[in-house]
């Protein structure tokens, strides 16, 4: 509004300015002829309008690059704050599951480089014949569909840790959430989740499940090899949003 204004005051000091030399010609007898008088102030007019227009037009390109200024900034926090929140959420409900995989697995406790081989994981959540064999349920193709009723929680907790993480990830990769912001404070525990679990993963997607192509906590396998190799996962090119 105070562009606005300043334009419109340069407008109306231009108007004057030319009235005034306008005057000063016509008492020096240079606007004798009624014509050469319209004609004078018609010229002054259209130029005077054309500065104003040029001012407006000037101002209206510098406060759109304003308005998307400030829309990117405001859209950048609104990521880091969504980000921020959702870690918060996640880690409410996380410390439960990590105490259940510290307990069957040594989680909190265990290398990187020594990741839980899928063995361990069914002894704990498979189901067993009478001579200590994996079982599988009646029409299921794997072992995990005959799960022990009393290793339901060590599933469920293998299960959390992994879907959290892939959320994260596949928000970091797609942009929606703050870069940044995420593996700042997740970016080591996503590696360490990502090798810790790394054969359960293969045997999930190769064994398991072939037919999804290698998609389940993919986004999860992929941020946690480019940590390890120093690399920053790259979101989508997109168009600003403001």
């Amino acid at each position: 509004m105070s562009n606005t204004k300043n334009s419109s005051k340069v407008f109306v000091l231009a108007i004057i300015i030319a009235v005034i030399y306008g005057a000063y010609i016509w008492r020096d007898g240079q606007l004798v002829e009624v014509a050469d008088r319209i004609s004078y102030f018609g010229f002054t007019f259209a130029i005077a309008s054309v500065l104003y227009a040029s001012l407006l037009y000037k101002q209206a390109i510098i406060q759109s690059e304003q308005l998307v200024a400030q829309s990117k900034a405001t859209h950048d926090w609104n990521r880091r704050q969504f980000a921020m929140d959702t870690m918060w959420k996640i880690k409410e409900g996380m410390n439960k599951h990590i105490l259940i995989l510290d307990k069957k697995f040594g989680y909190l406790r265990r290398e990187k480089s020594n990741p839980i081989a899928v063995k361990e994981i069914h002894d704990e959540i498979c189901g067993k014949g009478d001579k200590g064999e994996f079982v599988k349920k009646e029409g299921a193709r794997h072992y995990e569909l005959c799960r022990k009723p009393e290793a339901e929680e060590t599933r469920k907790a293998i299960k959390h840790v992994l879907n959290s993480f892939e959320y994260l990830a596949a928000g970091v990769y797609q942009g929606v959430f703050d870069r940044k912001t995420v593996l700042a404070l997740y970016g080591g525990t996503m590696k360490k989740v990502a090798r810790v679990f790394s054969l359960y993963i293969e045997h999930f997607n190769g064994e398991m499940y072939p037919d999804r192509g290698g998609d389940v906590w993919v986004h999860l396998k992929d941020l946690g090899a480019d940590l390890e190799k120093g690399k920053e996962p790259i979101p989508p090119t997109r168009k600003a949003t403001g």
